[in-house]
């Protein structure tokens, strides 16, 4: 088992994420690990060590100069889609634009959100019957594959990258980041638009168990759709 120190950032409760934690500890012995919950929480302390990898799978944390820089070999993030969708929500945005296909993205941090070097992209098929929850499922279990890829080239090529570095070259990240506030205004569904791109609207953002949801706005009050149906908030 390698000693390099690695930490890795990802959701406690998260089924793909804890599969991912013990990828590495069949691989690795020294690991100190940052569950994250929220946007926007607190840094945590372990940011201010050394590593010689960080692995970023679902967190919300965006490092910064210093953390990355603490980094001896890679700093690396899963993104639960393809380059062309930067931000936030970027699976929202490919049902939206009817895409037959959708994917994930390891990447070399940097201190741009999701800028870095591209290691691999991961691409599958997708239909209209796929609703939200469908893709998001099928993106962990392809984040989950690319997770062990990237640990197995690691080792296989003692930490160097470069090979696949090559192979990814021609993966180009979009200029467009999704901010916060364009999520926000996906959410909201004007009934003035054709059946059709409601519905398309509404595959978009109703996520089972999920507190964010479409609604539809009047006399200044929301009412949230869940599943087609209208409930005051």
């Amino acid at each position: 088992m390698k000693k390099d120190k690695i930490l890795f950032i990802g959701r406690k409760d998260d089924y793909y994420c804890n599969k991912a934690y013990k990828i590495l500890k069949k691989n690795f012995t020294n690991i100190k690990v940052v569950w994250s919950s929220f946007p926007g929480e607190k840094y945590h302390r372990h940011f201010k060590k050394k590593f010689d990898y960080i692995f970023s799978l679902r967190g919300y944390f965006i490092l910064n100069k210093k953390t990355l820089s603490n980094v001896k070999e890679y700093a690396i993030n899963f993104h639960p889609s393809i380059p062309k969708y930067r931000g936030f929500s970027p699976t929202n945005y490919a049902i939206i634009d009817g895409l037959n296909y959708h994917g994930c993205t390891a990447h070399i941090m940097s201190e741009k959100l999701d800028s870095g070097q591209i290691l691999n992209v991961k691409k599958f098929r997708i239909s209209n019957k796929d609703n939200l929850n469908d893709i998001l499922t099928k993106t962990y279990k392809y984040q989950l594959k690319q997770f062990q890829m990237i640990v197995n080239k690691i080792i296989q090529d003692k930490g160097n990258l470069s090979k696949l570095i090559k192979s990814s070259k021609k993966e180009k990240w979009a200029k467009k980041i999704r901010s916060k506030r364009d999520i926000d205004k996906l959410y909201e569904i004007n009934l003035n638009q054709s059946k059709k791109k409601i519905l398309n609207q509404l595959r978009a953002t109703i996520l089972n168990n999920s507190r964010f949801l479409p609604y539809i706005k009047k006399d200044n009050v929301k009412y949230v759709i869940i599943k087609e149906k209208l409930n005051e908030s």
